[in-house]
């Protein structure tokens, strides 16, 4: 079943989100600010993850962090995620590569990437399960696997509720 992006909540009082049926930009968002796009699926939806998503990073420099994509009970950018809470995100970090995380129980995982390239993922758990993947490929039919980023929720027995479709990284 394919996402219409246009039905998520936007909190994004810079407006730095865009949304259509099937693609959500952001443009802009600073580290010092809280803009996320958010559907709210009820209490206990998410347990068995079998998600496909495409991303791609048309600029990242230096320091930049961005959220593109998270499954959480907490209604906050993915800095405020939880030790169980799922969030896959762009990344540069200081003496660091490019790249494309999982982060979950507050440990993250990564591979590099480059700017302009299309990556198409699947994020997979298995109910019950506090082991989470996020299997990326080269290829909009996924069959030539780049990497598998691997992460463990704190709590295997977590459900969640809502799922991000972007989401700023707030640091101060």
């Amino acid at each position: 079943m394919t996402e219409d992006l246009t039905t998520y909540t936007e909190v994004d009082p810079n407006s730095h989100i865009s949304a259509t049926s099937s693609r959500m930009t952001g443009t802009g968002i600073n580290r010092n600010e809280t803009a996320y796009a958010y559907y709210d699926k009820g209490a206990d939806y998410f347990d068995a993850l079998d998600i496909y998503f495409d991303i791609r990073a048309t600029n990242l420099d230096l320091n930049d962090i961005l959220g593109v994509f998270g499954i959480s009970n907490t209604l906050n950018h993915i800095g405020a995620f939880g030790t169980s809470d799922i969030k896959v995100l762009f990344y540069y970090p200081v003496g660091g590569a490019r790249g494309l995380y999982l982060g979950t129980g507050g440990a993250l995982d990564y591979m590099a990437i480059s700017v302009n390239t299309t990556y198409y993922c699947i994020l997979e758990r298995a109910a019950g399960s506090a082991s989470v993947n996020v299997k990326v490929y080269s290829d909009s039919g996924r069959e030539t696997l780049l990497d598998t980023l691997t992460g463990t929720m704190a709590a295997a027995s977590t459900k969640h509720r809502y799922i991000f479709g972007i989401s700023s990284q707030y640091t101060n």
